[in-house]
């Protein structure tokens, strides 16, 4: 046990990683230094199918170039999709998610390539940039990290030809987490780091810029803190604590949500990555009347936060009751990794 706690040897399986985990008193996620790989799903199964039609529309955007004679969907027609994608992904629903995707991708794909040049060549870069974030956070959440990567790399490239420096920066926030989530620490908080002093200096920032830099500053403290440097989680939490208070009340913008709750969602988060669960729980207990205003995915999350939360305090019936409630809020959770990976933590206690 000393060997492993030391980086001297190496974890030989997830059962070993689990047992270990429990005899620390930590979570899975704090002791991989990564968030969890997904279990297989089985065949004919839904998403699964869903997932790989999703890998064909990035693997193969090349040969999605528009032909001669094919006509873009109206802009109007992808803005709509994108509204309804980014409401699935808020309310958990990832089996209609999933199902979209591939359609919303082949219309921002087909019609980015058609009106390139054109008057509306920007909107349509765009509008592609933003189907590439919904994709990247579903493929995020649902443990397909290359495959996150890829969507949020393509999301920064098309805001940059469609010259939105907002939305250019919100895309980086898609790839520095993926980076997270894959264990790439370093460069995960450099490009949030980087992506936050690439914004506009203005002495009086609009609401949008302050919810990129926000959300930005929130993605650089997890990587942080997911790198125990205590020194700079606090710091860039203050920082965002700040910009918090100069927006008054949560606000959304390019289909995400920032302010004083969404602050204190992630510093209960990044207190658990810190391995400091106890601090969580008094996060969690001040944020009580807060929760039920927030969309499922976000409400859900946190109570998996709580239940590793739970787990680091030696609290197992009560990191069980978190995770019941993660998914009665949300049962597609059950798909994603972390809630996999604190299910079967849970029961080897």
């Amino acid at each position: 046990m000393a060997s492993v706690e030391e980086g001297l040897d190496r974890i030989p399986t997830a059962d070993s990683a689990r047992g270990i985990a429990t005899a620390l008193q930590i979570d899975l996620p704090l002791l991989m230094g990564r968030d969890p790989r997904p279990q297989p799903l089985p065949t004919g199964d839904p998403i699964g199918d869903n997932l790989e039609r999703i890998r064909e529309c990035l693997e193969r955007r090349d040969a999605l170039g528009p032909a001669p004679d094919t006509v873009a969907a109206p802009l109007v027609v992808i803005a709509v999709g994108l509204r309804d994608a980014w409401r699935c992904y808020r309310q958990a629903e990832y089996r209609s998610l999933t199902g979209a995707l591939p359609r919303l991708l082949h219309d921002a794909v087909m019609s980015d390539g058609i009106r390139a040049g054109g008057g509306d060549g920007p909107e349509a870069a765009r509008l592609l940039s933003q189907a590439y974030q919904v994709t990247a956070a579903a493929l995020r959440k649902l443990g397909e990290y290359q495959l996150s990567w890829l969507a949020a790399d393509r999301a920064i490239e098309a805001a940059t030809r469609g010259h939105d420096p907002l939305l250019t920066a919100a895309a980086s926030r898609f790839a520095a987490a993926t980076m997270l989530a894959m264990g790439r620490t370093t460069p995960a908080l450099n490009l949030s780091m980087t992506a936050t002093t690439s914004l506009p200096a203005k002495q009086r920032p609009h609401h949008t810029q302050m919810v990129v830099e926000g959300t930005l500053l929130l993605q650089g403290a997890a990587a942080a803190a997911r790198m125990a440097d205590t020194a700079t989680t606090r710091s860039l939490l203050a920082e965002a604590d700040g910009v918090a208070a100069r927006l008054e009340q949560d606000t959304v913008r390019y289909w995400t949500r920032f302010g004083r709750t969404v602050t204190e969602l992630s510093r209960a988060s990044v207190a658990v990555e810190l391995g400091e669960g106890a601090d969580a729980i008094t996060i969690h207990r001040r944020l009580q009347q807060a929760l039920p205003s927030l969309p499922r995915e976000q409400h859900a999350g946190h109570y998996l936060t709580l239940a590793r939360a739970y787990l680091q305090t030696g609290a197992t019936d009560r990191a069980a009751e978190a995770l019941e409630t993660s998914t009665r809020l949300a049962p597609a959770e059950r798909r994603n990794p972390l809630h996999q990976a604190l299910r079967n933590q849970i029961r080897t206690v």
